[in-house]
């Protein structure tokens, strides 16, 4: 990503309004650029609205 990007905090599936998109489900449902933490590592992954982190 561009140095210039910044993460935005969100939860319980908001999406901020410029989130990254990272490509479309099968079905045609966004996704987008996500980052969460798993035992303290920042982990960079896929988040589709509804759901968690993949």
């Amino acid at each position: 990503m561009p140095a210039d990007f910044q993460w935005i905090p969100s939860s319980n599936g908001h999406v901020p309004p410029d989130a990254v998109e990272a490509g479309r489900t099968v079905e045609g449902e966004i996704l987008f650029v996500g980052r969460a933490y798993q035992n303290g590592v920042p982990c960079v992954g896929k988040h589709l609205i509804e759901n968690e982190m993949k």
